[in-house]
């Protein structure tokens, strides 16, 4: 197998290298190319005699992140090897960014070995894949729950203690349950009035916020539901 060494020193390398020839892998270590791809250059036809890339922990994130952002790499193992292990919202982060598998001066010989075995390369893709699609799963889930998050802290704590109630509940709040649970006593004229104040403001700020597919709805009768709208 042919293997892109990227590195900002090509003599760090030397042992690592001696590693990845001693499973009978080519590897070619270039600083110069580094400064290539980092400005978008032209090089789709070396980069394809590579299965795998690698990046040296002696090339910044950001260098990283730029050659990323201006390469693609098709078919290809893209390893990020880091001087220690990184946590698994790292290695998320990475992952959405490109990166497919990763490595460190704790991995051992027998991982680094199988990892690069040639006959699981296609393996090696399917599962780059799905580490992938799942990375982007994970993160657009985080993302809504920060888009979530912000939005909560627009709110008084008693338009969340509402916003949280209506949220669990599967359809109508009474406004004598709404009322129980936020004051401890019995529907008024009010506490209907704050309720009614209490929606409209949160309704007021979701728009504000930019969500425009949910708001809280008003039944006589049957109370509040917050609902997704078209």
């Amino acid at each position: 197998m042919n293997i892109l060494l990227l590195s900002n020193c090509s003599f760090f390398e030397t042992k690592f290298i001696q590693h990845l020839n001693a499973i009978k892998h080519e590897v070619f270590c270039s600083e110069q190319l580094l400064k290539i791809l980092r400005t978008g250059g032209d090089v789709s036809g070396l980069l394809k005699y590579f299965q795998v890339v690698i990046f040296s922990e002696t090339v910044s994130n950001q260098m990283i992140y730029e050659i990323l952002s201006v390469c693609s790499f098709k078919q290809t193992i893209i390893i990020l090897k880091t001087s220690h292990s990184l946590s698994e919202n790292e290695k998320g982060l990475w992952l959405e960014k490109g990166i497919t598998h990763f490595i460190s001066e704790e991995t051992n010989f027998d991982y680094l070995r199988e990892l690069l075995w040639c006959d699981h390369y296609e393996d090696q893709l399917t599962l780059m894949n799905t580490n992938m699609e799942k990375s982007i799963r994970i993160n657009e889930e985080t993302m809504k729950e920060e888009e979530k998050r912000r939005f909560l802290r627009t709110l008084s704590n008693q338009e969340k203690l509402v916003f949280k109630e209506l949220e669990e509940a599967t359809g109508y709040v009474s406004r004598e349950e709404l009322s129980e649970k936020i004051w401890g006593k019995d529907c008024t004229s009010s506490t209907q009035s704050r309720l009614s104040n209490i929606s409209k403001n949160i309704n007021r700020k979701l728009k504000e916020f930019g969500i425009e597919n949910m708001k809280i709805l008003t039944s006589w009768g049957k109370g509040y539901s917050l609902e997704l709208v078209n």
